[in-house]
């Protein structure tokens, strides 16, 4: 059974455009390392933290510590999103592979980016 899925990661792979393959991972691993970081330190943190940035200024733009998750949450839908519909296109349509990767990779330095944004306001 395990040879059975090490053959067809290994398949799969090698039939990938070595830059999809490596962005898309490094964007999911970027979320688990982001979600974990959030676990560490969410008790450090206040009970609540700025968060929706583009609320006008003042207690709307305020969140639960725990809403924090929704950031690694939304890498992880973005990435799977655009590599499910990268799975759906041809061969030949190399570039929008490449498009949806960038942008999932682009989408996830923007996340990080506000998560650093975040934490280094209480540090």
């Amino acid at each position: 059974m395990l040879k059975d899925l090490n053959n067809k990661f290994k398949k799969f792979y090698l039939f990938q455009d070595k830059m999809v393959f490596w962005f898309n991972g490094g964007s999911l691993f970027i979320g688990l390392v982001l979600l974990l970081t959030w676990v560490t330190i969410l008790s450090a943190l206040p009970p609540q933290v700025p968060l929706f940035y583009s609320l006008p200024w003042g207690d709307k733009q305020l969140a639960s510590k725990t809403q924090l998750i929704l950031l690694p949450s939304l890498i992880f839908l973005i990435t799977l999103l655009n590599i499910t519909l990268s799975w759906y296109l041809h061969k030949s349509q190399n570039f929008i592979k490449k498009v949806l990767t960038a942008s999932s990779l682009l989408f996830t330095l923007l996340i990080v980016i506000a998560s650093l944004k975040i934490v280094l306001i209480f540090i």
